[in-house]
């Protein structure tokens, strides 16, 4: 019965091609073998493996260089691939073509495709390749062929070297849809959850409005809160001599630096967009530089955050940018000399 008898028209195909029927055969007996150890989820089991036997030759050109042809391409048992040529669902499924076996040599890998697109299919062809201690396939089986029954038996086991080697090789080559689907799925999946993180985290976000002063990450200038999140005992001391070392903020900021966390008794303030640590916080409270204690304590080092003026535009003169007074370090404002329609960047918030 020829292939296409047996075959539906969306079934893929894989070419299994070698130089010796003998050792072709023994490597699809493998093959068959392994195949009823595994599970229909471990491998593509509607792929087709066709098993076809090439035959390369070699004449001496001009500078008495030996150079490879190939003489002949037929089906395992020696039939024409005139059956499998002449059928379209095998053209249009046909995915890949794999070499095994010990006999080839490097280049070889262009005959074959070569073949197949002078029949009019172009496809992908992939050849066993050496271990990584055998610069060629000849020298690996040499050693292979020198090896005593015991290491033989242990390559075969390990599938490491010989025939066993060029079964695990087809049946990677069957297993590669399935970790591939399974990969894909994977990717999807961690891209619905980073999706769905970032929406989650967005809700999460809080209000900051700016044209009050706003609290940015030191490390990547990122805005965290703005001066409406301050907790009034921290708006109070702003610019005082009792003005500490830390900031204590209301406890809607807990929602967007410290997200489930929030719940635990304390834990660690985190920047959103850098992940680095910006302050701390403690539902049982602390104590603040004038002596109070605020409860639930969210608490910010100046160390860690940076304060940012808001900027303003005048209809009259202009850009109104926020500077340091020289006598008490207050924030007074400043007219800048040049009118202009647009707000300019300022790179320590963008």
């Amino acid at each position: 019965m020829s292939e296409k008898d047996d075959e539906n028209d969306e079934v893929a195909r894989i070419v299994v091609v070698g130089q010796n029927r003998a050792r072709l055969s023994k490597i699809m007996e493998l093959v068959n073998e392994r195949k009823e150890t595994l599970s229909e989820s471990e491998f593509d089991t509607k792929t087709k493996l066709v098993p076809c036997l090439a035959a390369l030759q070699a004449y001496p050109n001009e500078d008495g260089n030996q150079v490879r042809y190939m003489s002949n391409f037929v089906y395992h048992d020696g039939s024409s691939m005139t059956q499998f040529l002449d059928d379209e669902a095998f053209r249009t499924n046909v995915r890949l073509v794999l070499m095994v076996g010990y006999e080839w040599q490097h280049g070889d890998e262009v005959h074959i495709f070569k073949y197949f697109e002078t029949n009019g299919i172009d496809i992908q062809v992939e050849c066993i390749r050496p271990n990584a201690d055998h610069d060629t396939l000849q020298k690996e089986m040499d050693v292979f062929k020198g090896l005593n029954p015991e290491d033989k038996k242990k390559h075969s086991q390990e599938q490491t070297m010989g025939p066993s080697k060029m079964a695990k090789y087809v049946i990677d080559a069957l297993r590669r849809p399935m970790e591939e689907e399974k990969e894909d799925e994977e990717d999807d999946k961690a891209e619905a959850e980073e999706e769905t993180a970032e929406e989650i985290q967005e809700k999460k976000r809080i209000y900051i409005d700016a044209k009050l002063p706003r609290y940015a990450c030191k490390v990547c200038r990122s805005i965290l809160f703005g001066h409406n999140h301050l907790h009034p005992l921290t708006k109070a001391n702003y610019g005082t001599k009792i003005t500490s070392h830390s900031m204590f903020c209301i406890e809607e900021v807990l929602n967007w630096l410290a997200g489930d966390d929030q719940y635990a008794a304390e834990g660690k303030l985190s920047c959103p967009n850098c992940h680095a640590k910006i302050g701390y916080w403690k539902w049982s409270g602390a104590l603040t530089a004038n002596g109070s204690w605020v409860t639930p304590a969210i608490q910010f080092p100046t160390s860690k955050v940076d304060r940012i003026e808001p900027v303003s535009i005048s209809p009259l003169h202009g850009v109104i940018r926020p500077v340091l007074s020289q006598q008490d370090g207050e924030a007074t404002s400043e007219i800048e000399t040049t009118v202009g329609n647009a707000l300019p960047t300022n790179p320590s918030i963008e």
